[in-house]
This record gives C-alpha cells, sequence and structure tokens, in this order.
C-alpha cells in the first residue's frame, strides 16, 4: 500500500465545508444581503471552518512531499528530501491513533469539522517517529488493521493537531 498526499483525499475532508459556503453565498444573494443574516452565518463559519482549515494545513505541512511504502511485514518512509527509511515491524514500539469526534471504522465523521482530522503517529524503539495523517489515507483504520499485532492505543482528542499531541 502507497500512502501520500493525494487531491482526492484532500477534496473529501474540504466537500462539506465548499458545499456551506456556496449555501451561503446563495443565502446571501436571496436575501439581498440581509446584515444580520451575513452576521450570523459569517461567526458560524469561523467558529466551525478555521480550526478545520487550520487542521489541514498543519496536517499537508506535515505530510508534504513524504511517501509510505507499507508492505506485510515492513514500512519504508521516505521524508519530504526522499531520504529513504526501512523500518521493520519488529522495530516499532508503539502505534498511536489520534481522533477526535467519532470516526467509525469505514473512516465516516460525525460531529463538528474539524473531528474528519485524525492522524497516526508510529513510534519505533529508537524513538523516531512517523506521522501518517489521514490526507495521506481516508481510512487510517485499515492502516492499524495493516499494524495488527502491535502495542495499538488509540486517543481521542479535542483538537487532533499533530503539534499539539507530541506527548505519549
Amino acid at each position: 500500500m502507497i500512502l501520500k498526499i493525494k487531491f482526492k483525499n484532500q477534496f473529501q475532508l474540504i466537500k462539506q465545508p465548499l458545499l456551506f459556503v456556496g449555501l451561503i453565498c446563495l443565502c446571501f444573494y436571496l436575501t439581498s444581503f440581509f446584515l444580520s443574516l451575513v452576521i450570523i452565518l459569517s461567526v458560524y463559519m469561523l467558529v466551525l471552518f478555521l480550526p478545520a482549515a487550520y487542521l489541514h494545513l498543519e496536517y499537508y505541512f506535515t505530510n508534504r512531499g513524504e511517501v509510505v511504502f507499507l508492505e506485510q511485514d515492513k514500512l519504508t518512509y521516505y521524508d519530504n528530501k526522499k531520504q529513504a527509511f526501512n523500518l521493520n515491524f519488529m522495530d516499532i514500539n508503539k502505534v498511536i491513533l489520534y481522533v477526535s469526534g467519532k470516526v467509525e471504522s469505514d473512516g465516516i465523521c460525525f460531529g463538528i469539522q474539524n473531528s474528519h482530522y485524525h492522524y497516526i503517529r508510529i513510534i519505533t524503539k529508537t524513538k523516531k517517529e512517523i506521522v501518517i495523517t489521514n490526507l495521506m489515507h481516508p481510512n487510517l483504520y485499515k492502516i492499524m488493521e495493516e499494524l495488527d499485532g502491535f502495542n495499538l492505543v488509540i486517543k481521542r482528542r479535542l483538537f487532533c493537531s499533530v503539534l499539539g499531541n507530541n506527548r505519549e
């Protein structure tokens, strides 16, 4: 399995906000830009979609240019400088899945917009960390199944920031 950032994965995450923005623009047009409606919906958009936009950018810059080849008994990781790092599954110490909201096993999330964002942190015995976000693969539970048999941990967070959840 090849994991890298794909437009299809990004579009899955941003299609709901794009649709919502389109509906709001239509409402603005139909109500002749009624000022109180504009203010209420603008505040609503800021509260719901700014955290999601932050997470999307953070995940993008975390995995930009990285490629992970997941094979039957090893993982090959290419960082953004195209340097290879081979990892046998026996060298994995812990695999942590960070989720927010309610994430079902088929990758469908329920809740606020930033609950669609989740990621896996693979920690090796030498303390090297590999982060796989759902911009690389939309269903991280499938990745967890591939890594079955290790110290698997699921941690729920209100806000799944890669930078803010560095502590084990």
